[in-house]
Protein backbone atom coordinates (compact mmCIF):
# COMPACT_ATOMS: atom_id res chain seq x y z
CA UNK A 1 0.00 0.00 0.00
CA UNK A 2 3.04 2.06 0.70
CA UNK A 3 4.45 1.82 -2.57
CA UNK A 4 1.87 2.45 -4.68
CA UNK A 5 0.84 5.58 -2.62
CA UNK A 6 4.63 6.63 -2.81
CA UNK A 7 4.40 6.04 -7.02
CA UNK A 8 0.98 8.13 -7.09
CA UNK A 9 2.54 10.93 -5.38
CA UNK A 10 5.80 10.90 -7.04
CA UNK A 11 3.47 10.43 -10.44
CA UNK A 12 1.96 13.59 -9.22
CA UNK A 13 4.56 15.68 -8.31
CA UNK A 14 6.44 15.12 -11.74
CA UNK A 15 3.64 15.80 -13.90
CA UNK A 16 3.28 19.46 -11.23
CA UNK A 17 6.75 19.88 -11.92
CA UNK A 18 6.33 19.63 -15.76
CA UNK A 19 3.94 22.29 -15.91
CA UNK A 20 0.94 20.23 -16.75
CA UNK A 21 -2.61 21.17 -15.48
CA UNK A 22 -3.05 20.00 -11.52
CA UNK A 23 -6.74 18.74 -11.93
CA UNK A 24 -4.79 16.76 -14.87
CA UNK A 25 -2.42 15.20 -12.82
CA UNK A 26 -4.40 14.66 -10.38
CA UNK A 27 -7.34 12.80 -12.36
CA UNK A 28 -4.32 10.91 -14.16
CA UNK A 29 -2.66 9.86 -10.30
CA UNK A 30 -5.86 8.41 -9.18
CA UNK A 31 -6.34 6.33 -12.50
CA UNK A 32 -2.95 5.13 -11.66
CA UNK A 33 -3.82 4.02 -8.14
CA UNK A 34 -6.70 2.80 -9.18
CA UNK A 35 -4.66 0.68 -11.87
CA UNK A 36 -2.34 -0.57 -9.49
CA UNK A 37 -4.96 -1.57 -6.99
CA UNK A 38 -5.33 -4.91 -8.72
CA UNK A 39 -1.42 -5.11 -8.99
CA UNK A 40 -0.70 -5.24 -5.79
CA UNK A 41 -3.41 -6.77 -4.20
CA UNK A 42 -2.04 -10.09 -3.62
CA UNK A 43 1.28 -7.92 -1.90
CA UNK A 44 -1.07 -6.12 0.57
CA UNK A 45 -3.15 -9.52 1.42
CA UNK A 46 -0.15 -11.27 1.62
CA UNK A 47 1.97 -8.75 3.89
CA UNK A 48 -1.26 -8.30 5.62
CA UNK A 49 -1.81 -11.60 6.96
CA UNK A 50 1.78 -11.99 7.73
CA UNK A 51 1.63 -8.97 9.95
CA UNK A 52 -1.27 -10.83 11.60
CA UNK A 53 0.64 -14.05 11.77
CA UNK A 54 3.44 -12.41 13.73
CA UNK A 55 1.12 -10.42 16.15
CA UNK A 56 -0.52 -14.10 17.21
CA UNK A 57 2.84 -15.54 17.71
CA UNK A 58 3.39 -12.62 20.10
CA UNK A 59 0.51 -14.09 22.51
CA UNK A 60 1.62 -17.85 21.67
CA UNK A 61 -0.61 -18.52 18.71
CA UNK A 62 1.20 -21.37 16.66
CA UNK A 63 -0.05 -20.73 12.95
CA UNK A 64 1.20 -23.12 10.32
CA UNK A 65 -0.86 -21.91 6.96
CA UNK A 66 -1.20 -18.23 6.41
CA UNK A 67 -4.37 -18.64 4.57
CA UNK A 68 -5.93 -19.82 8.06
CA UNK A 69 -5.64 -16.37 9.67
CA UNK A 70 -8.29 -15.28 7.29
CA UNK A 71 -10.92 -17.12 8.76
CA UNK A 72 -10.74 -15.53 12.06
CA UNK A 73 -12.10 -12.33 11.11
Amino acid sequence: MRVMIIIVLFVLVANILLDRPVLLSLMFAVALAVGLSPELLPAIVSVTLSAGAHALSKRGVVVHRLEAIENLA
